[in-house]
């Protein structure tokens, strides 16, 4: 009877514990990528195991640079990669699906228009998130499996059309929200240094470079002084998330779980001031060598010794966010 009662109780305990988990599908609408993660969720616990990651390439941020809403064919691709990327969660399992949009779509007139649409037709409810939003989403899904206390963590996150930097200083969020970043540089080399039409500022010279280095390091000097000080601490990380440092950057760079600026240096000498797109040879070639030269600026401009990408976005925050799943 004991043996009975206990298999019976094991059974139920492994029932239970099945059905706090879910398979979920999350995405990033980002300014130049859509990215999507699917994941099995512990909903009491929080843990996930991650199933599948995929991101497809979406010009919104560019885009919005001759105008100040969306196109048809810009939208037309995002709706497009979505519906793919959805029908491949589908058939990784995912029985939920929940999306965040950020910058462009903060910036896009017709952005909640374009949201409300996506939800309506795919059936993914979208969520145009505050950029502080997008730094706290960004600073929990970084923090997933490191040995790390959240107070010494700094969260620098680099997307398409904005960049987030957060941190924690007496158990409270500091965070900067900045507009300069990925495609929002290339256009400024373009624009303001090349004085040229064109989306794409490849072939960049020395002296460009020096140009945009410096516009971008004044840039860094706003951050507020809380994260600089928090920077500088030795029992701080630095955690760098967003396409810009995975994507771009980690694949260019001699390193390892880190990287430091003489590698950006050495990579921006060889690989980057000089090449054209087809040089380069990829599909984000317009803006992987002011990718270089952004990121560089910025760590010598805050005194960052090394930074650690890490393979994460709004999607990992967004699985583990209950609200947003209500």
């Amino acid at each position: 009877m004991k043996n009975i009662v206990l298999t019976l109780t094991v059974f139920v305990s492994l029932l239970y514990a099945e059905e706090n988990w879910v398979r979920r599908a999350a995405f990033d609408i980002g300014s130049g990528s859509t990215k999507m993660v699917v994941a099995d969720v512990d909903v009491n616990s929080s843990a996930i195991k991650i199933i599948h990651t995929q991101d497809e390439k979406v010009d919104y941020q560019q885009d919005l640079e001759t105008s100040e809403s969306f196109s048809q064919s810009v939208k037309d691709a995002g709706i497009l990669a979505l519906a793919k990327l959805k029908w491949i969660a589908v058939q990784k399992g995912a029985t939920q699906f929940r999306a965040v949009a950020t910058a462009s779509f903060r910036n896009a007139k017709n952005g909640s228009e374009f949201a409300q649409f996506i939800s309506k037709v795919l059936g993914i409810n979208v969520t145009i998130i505050s950029q502080k939003e997008e730094a706290t989403l960004g600073f929990y899904g970084a923090l997933a499996g490191e040995n790390l206390q959240p107070q010494n963590a700094v969260v620098w996150d680099i997307g398409a059309g904005s960049m987030q930097i957060a941190t924690i200083v007496d158990k409270q969020y500091v965070i900067y929200e900045g507009k300069l970043a990925s495609v929002t540089l290339a256009n400024y080399i373009v624009k303001e240094i090349q004085k040229k039409e064109g989306n794409s500022p490849n072939p960049i010279s020395q002296e460009e470079k020096n140009k945009a280095y410096d516009y971008a390091r004044s840039v860094a000097k706003n951050i507020p002084q809380a994260i600089k000080d928090k920077i500088k601490n030795k029992e701080s990380k630095i955690l760098g998330i967003g396409g810009v440092h995975y994507y771009s950057l980690r694949p260019r760079l001699k390193m390892g779980d880190e990287y430091g600026s003489d590698a950006l240096a050495e990579a921006l000498r060889y690989n980057g001031i000089g090449k054209t797109d087809e040089q380069i040879g990829s599909k984000y070639a317009s803006t992987e060598t002011s990718n270089l030269i952004l990121v560089e600026a910025f760590m010598h401009e805050l005194g960052m010794k090394t930074v650690k990408p890490k393979k994460v976005n709004m999607a990992n925050g967004v699985l583990i966010h209950s609200v947003m799943w209500e």
